[in-house]
């Protein structure tokens, strides 16, 4: 899976170690470990499980855009 940033400083924050602790703290093996699971996928069909997705094939994305990280609980 390819993936691009909507900005440096989000890059920057999911790619260097040190800005990943200083921005995710605990939660920085998460983080880290989805990053891993996009990074290593083909396509996001295996991050997909409802079928009621408006027509998009799922399969046939292969690129991705970061645009923010955030905590929803």
């Amino acid at each position: 899976m390819e993936i691009s940033y909507k900005s440096r400083k989000l890059e920057k924050q999911l790619t260097d170690p040190n800005e990943m602790v200083k921005s995710f703290g605990r939660l920085v093996r998460r983080v880290n470990q989805r990053l891993k699971d996009l990074t290593d996928a083909d396509n996001l069909a295996i991050m997909r499980t409802q079928k009621d997705d408006g027509g998009l094939n799922w399969e046939e994305v292969t690129k991705i855009q970061m645009n923010e990280i955030e905590d929803y609980h």
